[in-house]
């Protein structure tokens, strides 16, 4: 009897175990380009306009622990804008000391925004998306 009432004690304690947050997908490895575009805003308050058609993959990107390698996605050759980044939640802060931003990350999908730099006039931001 008493084996019995601590078996019971531990499935119940097992059982009202909150379940594990699920794993963060990996940032690190090989994307492939699916789609870019470009955002416009305007100059007077920076107000979202409008977003250009879609160009399809402009470049495939690898992501090692402090690079992004860019290739041409119909030839492979390596683009000369590759660069090192250091990572900080969704802000990567590029070597040209620039910064982009991952807007959605997922096992199988990657979307990064690099920003416009508004100075009173209207901007754009560009917008790459990959998926492996």
């Amino acid at each position: 009897m008493r084996y019995t009432l601590l078996s019971l004690g531990i499935v119940l304690l097992t059982s009202c175990q909150k379940d594990a947050p699920p794993p963060v997908p990996a940032f690190a490895g090989r994307w492939h380009g699916e789609t870019s575009a470009t955002l416009s805003y305007t100059a007077l308050d920076g107000t979202y306009i409008g977003r250009t058609a879609d160009y399809g993959p402009q470049l495939n990107l690898v992501v090692t622990a402090d690079s992004l390698l860019f290739y041409d996605p119909r030839t492979n050759a390596k683009f000369a804008n590759s660069e090192s980044y250091a990572r900080q939640g969704n802000t990567l802060t590029l070597g040209s000391r620039r910064s982009a931003f991952i807007d959605e990350l997922a096992d199988h999908r990657l979307v990064i925004r690099y920003p416009g730099h508004p100075a009173n006039l209207p901007y754009l931001e560009y917008e790459y998306g990959f998926s492996r």
